[in-house]
């Protein structure tokens, strides 16, 4: 232990960090020779993106993030640990978008799964016409359509309550 590790950005900006603080991410924790740097520059990780990433980890290394299945009527401020509750919101949706990309290209699966989890509670209910204009979409649909829409994907609308056991 006591290790470092050295992670290079996309843009060649060096971090030097505790070998322990990446036992999140399976590529990372994978490489078997940690002496030299580590270059992210293919896995197009930006150095704003990888200070994130750093103190997601750094505070996870003692604070095991624990994610379960969610109920489709869960207060998520209740469930997500108010730390990461705290990192997602002052994250814009462009960074948190940079942040899911990279956490899939590092398979930082619990950095994933917080940002899916936020996304989904976020999208669960937001209509069509909010989707068009919190996502900036042009879409040429009338409400025949938007009904048609609604019975063809009946699914994404039903009721579901998921088993808070199970785990992700």
């Amino acid at each position: 232990m006591g290790e470092t590790i050295e992670l290079i950005s996309f843009e060649g900006k060096s971090y030097k960090v505790p070998h322990e603080i990446v036992e999140l991410s399976e590529f990372l924790r994978e490489i078997p020779d940690v002496s030299s740097p580590i270059y992210l520059d293919a896995l197009e990780i930006d150095s704003e993106t990888l200070d994130m990433i750093i103190d997601y980890l750094s505070y996870h290394r003692y604070n095991p993030p624990v994610y379960r299945a969610l109920a489709k009527d869960i207060d998520i401020k209740t469930y997500i640990d108010p730390w990461d509750r705290y990192f997602f919101e002052k994250t814009s949706q462009e960074n948190q978008l940079k942040l899911l990309l990279a956490a899939k290209r590092l398979d930082l699966y619990p950095l994933q799964t917080l940002i899916c989890i936020e996304i989904a509670c976020y999208l669960k209910d937001l209509n069509v016409k909010d989707y068009i204009n919190d996502f900036h979409l042009f879409l040429d649909m009338d409400e025949d359509t938007e009904e048609l829409l609604k019975i063809d994907n009946y699914w994404a609308l039903e009721e579901t309550s998921i088993n808070s056991k199970s785990s992700f």
